[in-house]
């Protein structure tokens, strides 16, 4: 498996679109099980169901190994890469927000990506970093 921190929050969006599909086509299912669509709706559900599963594997997994961080690198990496807001925090938004000079969110964001990829790795299975 592979962590992409970049690609979390869309991520996280596309689960929540996924989840809120799947119950969607699971109630038309329900409502018209003889219509003529119904197979097609089957097809959907299997498609959107393994997307979904795959996507909330990703996340359980970035969860897991946010949490194994010491706080100050969770909480910088969670600034940087997930939380919920529309766009990631800016470098100058996390010093503001930790407190910290821009120099040592530098050196203290590379550390904590340091901890997250040793984390990641240790996982059965590893997990694999991606940086880009």
């Amino acid at each position: 498996m592979e962590l992409n921190l970049k690609m979390l929050q869309a991520e996280q969006a596309e689960a929540t679109i996924l989840k809120d599909l799947i119950q969607k086509l699971q109630a038309d299912l329900q409502a018209h099980p003889e219509s003529l669509a119904a197979e097609s709706i089957k097809e959907l559900l299997t498609l959107y169901r393994e997307k979904y599963t795959c996507l909330t594997k990703t996340l359980h997994t970035a969860e897991a190994a946010f949490s194994a961080l010491p706080s100050e690198s969770e909480s910088l990496l969670r600034m940087r890469y997930q939380d919920g807001l529309t766009d990631r925090l800016t470098c100058e938004q996390v010093c503001s927000r930790l407190y910290i000079a821009a120099g040592t969110q530098n050196l203290k964001h590379r550390k904590a990506l340091q901890q997250l990829e040793a984390i990641l790795q240790a996982m059965d299975p590893p997990c694999k970093l991606i940086k880009k």
